[in-house]
């Protein structure tokens, strides 16, 4: 009896020091995907406000946010900052930003070293004179490079991106697609001059009979 007791308490003592050997590596593991939520929330907002979306000056990107192989990423905000160039040129007035309110943020670890973030954004601004305010999704794809967040792809519910691509706009973050922008991928789905002609078109079309539009 007593030896089987003592097997007992030899066993228990395993299995005790096995789980205190698991408890310090779940929390290891747990901490290391952790450790990037603060860091690619930060680039992912910094990105967003500006590099990406329809309020952004029309200057160089900024290289500190992109990462190495973003080389389309980069194309689509360039045609981004076209379109919206483009639509003040037609309608004669110019957005000029107030504020920028970043809401419904989500750190997403995809398991393979690359990170998600998701986000809306609720701009306030004016329109020409008029006052007036936007909500926006978006959705950034990151990887870490030389111990840094860099984006590597991104999609956008706004308008800059809608006037490029068809059903971008209203489309909630879990659909939005960037994987077009992913080294490797070829086709970009849009035509940067077909949206130009489609967005004077829409900008000067022939009003409604009778000379005035309905309501």
């Amino acid at each position: 009896m007593k030896k089987l007791l003592l097997i007992g308490g030899g066993l228990a003592l395993v299995a005790l020091a096995a789980a205190f050997c698991i408890v310090p590596y779940m929390s290891f593991a747990k901490s290391e995907k952790s450790q990037w939520k603060e860091p690619c929330l930060k680039t992912a907002r910094n990105f967003v406000l500006n590099d990406f979306c329809d309020f952004a000056e029309d200057k160089e990107l900024s290289t500190t946010n992109l990462s190495k192989g973003s080389k389309k990423l980069q194309q689509f905000i360039k045609d981004k900052r076209a379109m919206n160039s483009y639509r003040c040129e037609v309608v004669g007035r110019k957005y000029v930003l107030e504020k920028a309110i970043f809401e419904d943020e989500k750190f997403i670890d995809n398991g393979d070293g690359t990170y998600d973030v998701t986000m809306s954004v609720d701009f306030s601004f004016y329109d020409g004179k008029e006052h007036a305010s936007v909500n926006y999704p978006y959705k950034v794809h990151l990887v870490i490079e030389e111990g840094v967040p860099k984006v590597l792809a991104a999609m956008a519910g706004d308008s800059g991106a809608s006037w490029l691509i068809d059903g971008a706009y209203g489309n909630t973050t879990d659909k939005m697609d960037y994987s077009w922008q992913l080294p490797g991928k070829k086709n970009v789905p849009y035509d940067l001059e077909k949206s130009r002609k489609e967005l004077k078109a829409d900008h000067v079309a022939t009003p409604w009979p009778g000379g005035k539009e309905e309501v």
